[in-house]
């Protein structure tokens, strides 16, 4: 690294304290100038201003974190595997770097021009990381088929910006990875296949009969679904719906049922913390990840 590149790098690392430490609008460029050990003016000759200053913290930060990213992710070839290392990656980087995280969270991202910035097109880039392992989960049959790839990553991206600003901002927690087995849980829920379908016996077939009702209400609506239309999409017999279900009501009503069944069952895994602010975010972290995403129940329902 040559003398101009480490003065920058020097200047990056003043203002990053700085800036995490009292905010963009509080910091000045002279009280950077002093931590960095150089003139005012010498700042104005590798930045534009405390905005551009601002963003190139991000900007190098981003760099940092794709290039890491990309290492991490090497070599590790199912979609859910990987997509368990992003998440963990995600928590981990944030927590060892609490002043970027700051500056990123709290600062850049309430800024409208950084959506126009370098660093923010790193973003994106980041983000399609993601969008590509879920895809891969979707072809690979690891994820649920019927899934919104820009939704999901948007959920996704959004609980952990979550979790690092509880952390953060409201020091709800020591670091966000001790929450990574939880947060993993609540995402694989969400991604998994439909919940009407694996289940083993008997009860497979009226499972089957279920998912199709789900998509035949979702799309038509009760009262004008027909049970022919069900049993169609099925591949069962008319007569073969009967046989599990009372009327076309019974049927409708079981799907919520099945659905809070499961719900209900992986609800306490997702509660392994004991202050109750934390446990009415991750509650509503939860139902966000559980129900959300799958438009045809939110219908039905």
């Amino acid at each position: 690294m040559g003398k101009r590149a480490e003065k920058r790098a020097l200047i990056l690392k003043a203002a990053e304290d700085i800036m995490s430490e009292k905010g963009s609008t509080d910091s000045s460029i002279s009280e950077i100038a002093r931590r960095a050990g150089v003139k005012d003016s010498v700042i104005y000759q590798y930045f534009k201003g405390k905005e551009d200053l601002l963003f190139s913290i991000a900007c190098e930060r981003m760099r940092d974190v794709l290039s890491l990213l990309r290492e991490h992710l090497e070599g590790i070839q199912d979609a859910e595997s990987r997509l368990r290392k992003m998440v963990w990656f995600h928590l981990s980087y944030n927590d060892t770097h609490p002043g970027y995280a700051r500056i990123l969270l709290l600062e850049c991202r309430s800024c409208k021009a950084f959506y126009s910035s370098e660093a923010y097109q790193l973003i994106r880039e980041y983000s399609s990381i993601l969008h590509d392992i879920l895809k891969q989960g979707v072809e690979d049959g690891a994820f649920r088929a019927d899934i919104n790839l820009n939704i999901a990553r948007g959920i996704i991206l959004g609980a952990l910006d979550m979790e690092n600003i509880g952390c953060l901002a409201a020091g709800e927690a020591e670091n966000s990875v001790c929450d990574f087995e939880s947060l993993a849980s609540m995402i694989h829920l969400m991604l998994a296949p439909p919940v009407f379908a694996g289940s083993e016996g008997k009860n497979n077939k009226a499972n089957t009969i279920m998912d199709a009702a789900l998509t035949v209400f979702a799309e038509k609506g009760f009262s004008k679904a027909k049970i022919s239309e069900i049993a169609e999409l099925a591949g069962v017999a008319d007569g073969t719906v009967y046989e599990y279900f009372e009327s076309k009501e019974d049927l409708l009503l079981s799907i919520p049922v099945k659905r809070y069944e499961r719900y209900l069952e992986n609800l306490s895994g997702a509660f392994e913390i004991t202050r109750p602010e934390r446990k009415l975010r991750r509650l509503i972290m939860y139902h966000f990840l559980s129900f959300l995403t799958d438009r045809r129940f939110l219908k039905v329902f």
